[in-house]
Parts: structure tokens; C-alpha cells; sequence
């Protein structure tokens, strides 16, 4: 009888402790700042440094292809009373 009740004991008392171990992986939340850790860090100020830069470079590029665009577009104006109608509608596949 002494030894089913200490059998018993100890079998509550390890399914408890194993519930609690379940339980607090279950309960563990991580939360991450992505922006504190970018303005915080010095990994993250190189990488923001670096993408800046890239962004500008790509910038660059943007207008200059727009400026060339509109340059296109203003000849294409000045020369539309000259050109034909086949011409001006370009070239048809």
C-alpha cells in the first residue's frame, strides 16, 4: 500500500512539473524593433548608409531618363508639322 501511494506521489508530482515545462515554451513571446535595432546598431547604420546611397544612385539614373524622354518629346513636337502622317504614327508590325 506504501508503495502505490509513493508510486502515485510521484507520478502527480511529475505530471505537474511537466505541465509547467509545456507550458512556459508555449508562453514565450519574442517581439523584435526592427528600426530601433537599424538606428541602433552599427551593422544597421552601414546597411542604412548603403542602401541611401543606393537609392540616390538610382535616383540619378531616374531623372536622367526622364530628362532624355522629355527632350524626345519636345523634338517630337517641333518636328510633328514636318513629318508625314506615316511617320508620325511610326512604324506598324
Amino acid at each position: 500500500m506504501k508503495k502505490g501511494l509513493i508510486t502515485l506521489t510521484i507520478l502527480i508530482a511529475a505530471a505537474l512539473f511537466s505541465t509547467q515545462a509545456i507550458a512556459a515554451d508555449v508562453a514565450k513571446i519574442g517581439v523584435i524593433h526592427f528600426e530601433k535595432i537599424l538606428n541602433g546598431s552599427s551593422a544597421g547604420k552601414v546597411t542604412q548608409k548603403q542602401l541611401k546611397e543606393k537609392w540616390t544612385e538610382l535616383q540619378k539614373k531616374i531623372d536622367a531618363e526622364k530628362k532624355a524622354i522629355q527632350e524626345m518629346n519636345l523634338a517630337l513636337e517641333r518636328e510633328s508639322l514636318v513629318l508625314s502622317p506615316e511617320k508620325k504614327t511610326g512604324p506598324r508590325s
